[in-house]
């Protein structure tokens, strides 16, 4: 089944249809809606989080650990009403997310899809402290050591980060 949402990108209303709502993930402060098998949109209900995921991401990016960032820079997303019946799962999850996104403002950016782990199994204790040992020198003005199952996956095999949000990089 496949459910609109819209993006207001350099001017122009586009209609994004979101595959799948099982593949929809959220956390603390952002949900991923998976566009494609390839491209996913990130979306915040705070602008300048949304700024500062993807200025740091398309950094990491460039350091190969991220996801490519595949935006210009981040744009406006609507929600339709009637979207949050797709988030019924996540509404149980992150209760005061879903209750930021009714009715606001919301910005996002496009990602590449990678494979996410399945749980802290999935790697191990030196890919984890090597990630973040990477990670504290591209950035040793923030803090980005919420390496968990939810927050990396890989990419050809290295362990990658996914969270740049503002309350990852506190």
């Amino acid at each position: 089944m496949y459910k609109s949402i819209y993006t207001i990108e350099k001017g122009k209303v586009k209609e994004v249809l979101i595959q799948s709502s099982d593949k929809i993930a959220c956390g603390v402060e952002t949900f991923f809606f998976p566009v494609n098998s390839r491209r996913g949109l990130k979306v915040f209900a705070d602008k300048r989080n949304a700024r500062n995921s993807f200025r740091r991401q398309k950094k990491a990016a460039k350091h190969g650990l991220a996801p490519k960032v595949l935006s210009d820079g981040i744009f406006e997303v609507m929600l339709p009403m009637g979207f949050d019946s797709l988030l019924k799962g996540a509404r149980d999850k992150h209760e005061d997310l879903m209750d930021m996104l009714e009715g606001e403002r919301l910005y996002g950016y496009y990602t590449q899809i990678i494979k996410m782990v399945k749980d802290q199994y999935d790697y191990t204790e030196k890919e984890e402290k090597d990630l973040i040992k990477a990670l504290y020198k591209l950035f040793p003005d923030v803090s980005l050591d919420d390496v968990h199952e939810e927050n990396v996956g890989r990419i050809n095999g290295k362990l990658v980060m996914v969270d740049f949000g503002d309350e990852s990089a506190s």
